[in-house]
């Protein structure tokens, strides 16, 4: 962790030695995440290389099973997958929050942040202000240093950003910000071998920002009180898929190696070639062979693989616990019947994921509130943090079945929708659209049923203040 600016100071090493480890780790999530498991599980490699002899010849990485990614990409799924509504009780103030919502295209920002939380432990929100306007945008997690209060690393001091520039092979120029609440520090330095050997100090500036607070928000997914940079979902998984990819690719290469089938008989079934001096086996000839010589026939294998694949059930159960994302979202075969799993036994199913969810998204609604009130205070309104209200949805498919037979029983059997109401549902009409189709309805039924009698007590007047309030009922 680091204390104090002093990293930054002439003659020092950059990256700090305390962020190496870090910074490392980013770049072994980034090439998970894009499926580069060859440059990761070298270690794997040579574990099973020292086992089998020439390695090469038994495994090659041709299969990638990146839980990882789909694990980051679920985890944003179930988030934000459905947006959330983001909302002010004033009018005013409403379209303000629609303009910033939609110019920076926050939903989009919002699912990319996520993954980052899950493959990075954490995501950073960026605002800036460009031709007089707040911007929301992202930050890299490997370009962010925190510099945290020595007694408590929970409290941030300041938040650096280091984006280096490649100049040549020995030679690097970083450009930093500093940012305090309410400005941040630009600053200009060269890199020579891995120090800092200049600071150009004419090139110094302070730029206010207009915040009360900082203008870098992180969004964590699990930290502890140590650990303000969040750990990542992939450190717990990371040595099951290593696994699961060399038990899937030994057993492709065992397969693919007896592809091909060999045969078997007597010596008498070849044929010499005067011309190569070599014997052959022609086929599709009949052969006259001794009776106690056997006959020519394919050679029958048994891989005996039952015992891998035993291991490899057991290898991905442990992936679906230690994920908390279960079997069901990660692709599990339930009892290989196909069968549709009802909306309750779904969502009980999904509670552990949901609950890992809800970790982020805490976080994400602080962070979210932030950003937006940030943004517009650079553009000179007053949105509070407080007067946002988020409403955030679980990602998960509604059954409209099952939630229907619940009302009715909460309301004894009764209707809880008017016919007109559940026709504009059902077929996406307007409500004119839905009494006319309505009335029709009724109309065949009549003409059905010549003994059916509308009932006497509601005229269409009162039929259509009855639907009135019906809807009006569910737009509430």
């Amino acid at each position: 962790m680091l204390t104090d600016l002093k990293f930054l100071e002439v003659g020092k090493q950059f990256p700090p030695e305390s962020e190496k480890e870090r910074l490392q780790n980013y770049s072994t999530y980034k090439k998970i995440f894009e499926g580069k498991h060859n440059e990761v599980y070298q270690n794997q490699i040579d574990r099973v290389k020292r086992v089998q002899g020439d390695f090469q010849e038994v495994i090659s990485y041709d299969v990638i099973l990146n839980y990882q990614q789909l694990m980051s990409k679920k985890v944003a799924d179930l988030l934000c997958g459905e947006s959330p509504k983001i909302s002010v009780q004033d009018e005013k103030k409403q379209k303000i929050v629609d303009e910033i919502l939609k110019r920076n295209d926050i939903f989009n920002l919002i699912y990319i942040l996520s993954m980052d939380s899950s493959r990075y432990g954490v995501g950073l929100f960026y605002l800036y202000k460009d031709l007089n306007r707040g911007v929301i945008d992202l930050t890299q997690p490997a370009l962010w240093f925190p510099v945290v209060h020595q007694r408590n690393v929970r409290r941030i001091q300041y938040h650096v950003l280091c984006i280096p520039r490649q100049i040549n092979e020995k030679e690097t120029e970083l450009y930093v910000e500093i940012h305090e609440k309410g400005r941040y520090t630009v600053k200009y330095f060269l890199i020579r071998n891995g120090k800092i050997v200049r600071e150009f100090t004419d090139e110094e500036k302070v730029i206010e920002t207009g915040l009360n607070d900082f203008a870098i928000i992180p969004v964590t997914n699990i930290t502890t009180s140590d650990n303000i940079t969040g750990i990542s979902d992939y450190t717990t998984i990371d040595s099951i898929v290593c696994e699961l990819e060399v038990r899937f690719i030994q057993i492709a290469k065992v397969l693919d190696k007896h592809s091909q089938p060999s045969m078997q008989g007597p010596s008498s079934a070849l044929t010499y070639n005067r011309e190569t001096d070599s014997y052959s086996l022609k086929t599709g000839s009949y052969f006259v062979v001794e009776s106690n010589d056997g006959k020519v026939s394919y050679l029958t294998w048994d891989a005996q693989l039952e015992a891998n694949f035993r291991f490899i059930k057991e290898l991905q159960n442990a992936l679906y616990i230690l994920s908390e994302m279960g079997g069901t979202l990660l692709g599990e075969r339930e009892n290989g019947t196909g069968g549709v799993t009802s909306g309750i036994a779904y969502k009980l199913k999904m509670e552990t994921a949901l609950q890992k969810v809800s970790r982020i998204r805490n976080n994400m609604d602080t962070a979210i509130r932030k950003a937006i009130s940030g943004c517009a205070k650079m553009e000179g309104y007053d949105i509070g943090e407080n007067e946002l209200i988020i409403e955030w949805k679980d990602g998960l498919i509604d059954d409209e079945k099952e939630q229907a037979e619940i009302m009715q029983i909460k309301n004894g059997n009764k209707p809880t929708l008017s016919h007109v109401t559940s026709i504009m549902m059902a077929n996406d009409m307007s409500r004119e659209e839905a009494e006319e189709e309505y009335q029709r309805i009724v109309q065949e039924e009549q003409e059905a049923n010549p003994l059916l009698v509308p009932n006497p007590h509601l005229n269409d007047e009162e039929i259509d203040e009855e639907t009135d309030k019906e809807i009006n009922k569910e737009t509430e």
